[in-house]
């Protein structure tokens, strides 16, 4: 991709994907998670119900089935553009604002992963409770807010304007930073539930741009 350098900022942030928030920076900016899919549930749960109705391998699909099969296809599409709309607007904001972006290396596949069951010791056959359901909820979120493609536009967008992004493990956060090696401050800022999180600034990058 040929390269447009865009003017210097000086400024180097650390970002947090996070499901509360879409994402936080070090400076405790937050941007909003606008969860399109959850917004839509209602009216995906409609139409696949409607759907549902109708044969699953029916070699031709009446009038109605067609109809319904495109409505269901129709909104989910319609999340995928609302997202990756978002996605494109918020790096573009992070592209402009900062020279360097430090990031969590994720591994969104991995923590979407449901959780092993877990048999009763004392019970042969019994299982005891393993999260299943919390960890589906949390599932769901992050599938929602497309970290991983956002991570991808954001690499992309900063590629073309000559910027840097740092995918970071997270054992080595807390340590040297990586963009800059003379001293050891944390590159990726809090959890948004944590009391530093939450006290930092509430603008948000989203502003920045429309």
């Amino acid at each position: 991709m040929p390269v447009e350098p865009l003017p210097a900022t000086g400024a180097i942030t650390g970002i947090d994907m996070g499901v509360t928030h879409f994402l936080t920076t070090s400076e405790g900016e937050h941007v909003v998670n606008p969860r399109f899919l959850g917004a839509m549930a209602d009216r995906l749960a409609d139409a696949q119900r409607v759907l549902d109705t109708f044969p699953k391998h029916a070699r031709k699909r009446s009038k109605k089935h067609r109809e319904a099969a495109r409505k269901v296809a129709k909104l989910h599409a319609k999340v995928r553009r609302q997202r990756l709309d978002h996605h494109h607007k918020t790096a573009l904001a992070l592209v402009r604002a900062y020279d360097v972006i430090g990031h969590e290396k994720l591994n969104t596949a991995g923590m979407s992963k449901a959780p092993a069951p877990k048999p009763d010791p004392g019970r042969p056959g019994v299982f005891l409770p393993n999260g299943a359901a919390a960890k589906a909820g949390l599932n769901r979120s992050i599938l929602d807010a497309g970290w991983g493609l956002f991570l991808a536009i954001l690499a992309n967008k900063a590629e073309s304007a000559g910027r840097r992004v740092i995918a970071v493990n997270a054992r080595n956060t807390s340590r040297t930073c990586p963009l800059a090696d003379t001293s050891p401050r944390r590159i990726a800022p809090p959890r948004p539930s944590s009391p530093a999180s939450v006290a930092g600034s509430s603008r948000t990058l989203t502003t920045l741009a429309q």
